[in-house]
């Protein structure tokens, strides 16, 4: 027969396989919601630039298609997707993570209209470079949206 002591420590290891169940199973949420963003709404939004790169032909230029803004305009998508997103499955009254990320996708958003709507008075040299950048920056504000809450 168990003595209550080392009933109670049975109890406290299940207790604590169960959490960790419940944290890898969170975990394996965000990581397919992760995945399920980058292949769809990351993909499919730079759907236009393959295209474009397959429409050049033999010899497609990145930087051509960089200069242009291309890729300002599908992050600036990304970005307001992936916060209206955030924004649409709500925000807790001290939810600071999650406004913090809408507010940056916001701003990356803003960033790359502003950057785009002023692309012919910037150097074609910086446009590339910067293009990049936003993305990326795009991208981290973007899955931050994605990552910071997910739905039981």
């Amino acid at each position: 027969m168990a003595t209550a002591e080392e009933e109670e420590i049975a109890e406290s290891e299940e207790s604590k396989q169960t959490e960790d169940s419940e944290e890898v199973s969170q975990l394996k949420k965000v990581a397919w919601k992760v995945v399920l963003w980058l292949g769809g709404g990351v993909a499919f939004g730079l759907l236009p630039i393959w295209i474009e790169l397959a429409r050049e032909g033999s010899r497609p230029s990145t930087n051509g298609v960089l200069e242009k803004g291309d890729l300002l305009i599908a992050s600036a998508v990304i970005c307001a997707g992936a916060a209206t997103d955030r924004l649409g499955r709500g925000l807790a009254k001290y939810d600071f993570l999650g406004l913090a990320a809408v507010i940056s996708a916001f701003l990356v958003f803003l960033g790359n209209t502003v950057y785009y709507s002023n692309l012919d008075c910037l150097a074609v040299s910086s446009r590339a470079p910067l293009s990049i950048w936003l993305f990326v920056f795009a991208i981290v504000s973007g899955g931050a949206c994605v990552v910071t809450k997910v739905e039981a």
